[in-house]
């Protein structure tokens, strides 16, 4: 089964095309974010695979913004270990998850892989992006929920970074 989303962004001015493949061994997503930040252009192509349980096992990420080529690529085993550019990633042991501010996907990734039930939270770390910035570092303090309200139908799920304080959520109607 094959999904194409496109998304607008609030945060950032920004248009995103995103692919999602679900093929027997997991997810595999492409994505092309082409954006303006403090009148800028920049542009932004994601690769991302999970296996079946929605363990980050593969991404790679090419940016440009201000005239800055940024080429990442991690590879990893679903429970934390990665390599990129052929040597261990230690500073990012224990990080099953990423986090690219400027696109609501990745916020999907530890929300399938934990499959919460309402009301139940969990804190995670992600390797954390920021692509604008120029910076990948290590983010702990984020909390993954979901809401549930059965009054309106709605059930919710979301990520909730501490800092900065900012709530996502992806809505679904039953």
């Amino acid at each position: 089964m094959q999904t194409n989303l496109l998304w607008t962004g609030r945060e950032y001015y920004s248009l995103e095309n995103c692919l999602v493949k679900m093929t027997p061994g997991g997810a595999e997503t492409t994505s092309v974010i082409i954006g303006q930040y403090e009148e800028k252009i920049y542009r932004v192509e994601y690769r991302i695979k999970t296996n079946q349980n929605w363990e980050t096992v593969f991404f790679e990420i090419i940016s440009q913004h201000s005239n800055k080529l940024q080429s990442l690529q991690f590879e990893g085993d679903g429970k934390g270990n990665w390599i990129s550019n052929g040597k261990k990633a230690n500073q990012f042991k224990g990080c099953i998850d990423i986090d690219i501010p400027l696109t609501p996907f990745t916020n999907t990734l530890p929300i399938r892989r934990l499959k919460l039930t309402p009301n139940q939270a969990q804190e995670i770390q992600v390797i954390y992006c920021d692509l604008l910035e120029q910076k990948i570092k290590l983010s702990s303090n984020i909390s993954v929920i979901v809401f549930s309200n059965p009054s309106f139908g709605i059930a919710a799920s979301g990520m909730l970074h501490f800092k900065p304080a900012v709530l996502f959520l992806t809505v679904t109607r039953p």
